[in-house]
């Protein structure tokens, strides 16, 4: 018990920094949640990892997986500069990206069409998730990063 309330703490400490003049972080406020199925692929059954952040007053949801992707044509690379980024060139309600990583994962994410932060979301949340991944522990299992903490126009 001790232990876990120590964790915690640890988690929520970065939160007890913030100044009011400071932007705000990126926070996982749902997940990870085991998910059959990738929203953005069409029917299909591949298994996932479901998050949520919510980044001021946006929520933006997060489907991570290990499975190999294949993307459609209608997949373009992004113009954030990231390499293996690639947003979907058919949706007109939000902006969908995803991000196909060397080390052999993939996460799909939906952002307001109007959102201004989607590449430094997008930088931060890799170099988080790959840390997070190199320094999992099997019997633990799966975390996306509880905070992401990036400035917008970097």
């Amino acid at each position: 018990m001790k232990k876990i309330f120590l964790f915690i703490c640890l988690l929520f400490l970065p939160l007890f920094f913030l100044s009011a003049d400071e932007e705000h972080p990126a926070i996982l406020v749902r997940g990870p949640l085991p998910h059959d199925g990738i929203e953005y692929l069409g029917v299909n059954a591949i298994s996932s990892q479901y998050g949520e952040y919510l980044y001021e007053d946006d929520s933006v949801p997060v489907y991570f997986t290990t499975e190999e992707i294949f993307l459609s044509s209608d997949w373009i690379k992004s113009d954030c500069g990231i390499e293996g980024l690639y947003k979907f060139d058919k949706s007109a309600d939000n902006t969908i990206a995803a991000y196909v990583d060397r080390k052999g994962w993939t996460a799909f994410l939906s952002f307001k069409q109007e959102a201004a932060y989607i590449c430094e979301f997008i930088e931060e949340y890799r170099g988080r998730q790959n840390y997070f991944l190199n320094i999992a522990r099997e019997d633990i299992g799966f975390s996306f990063p509880a905070l992401l903490e990036f400035s917008q126009g970097e």
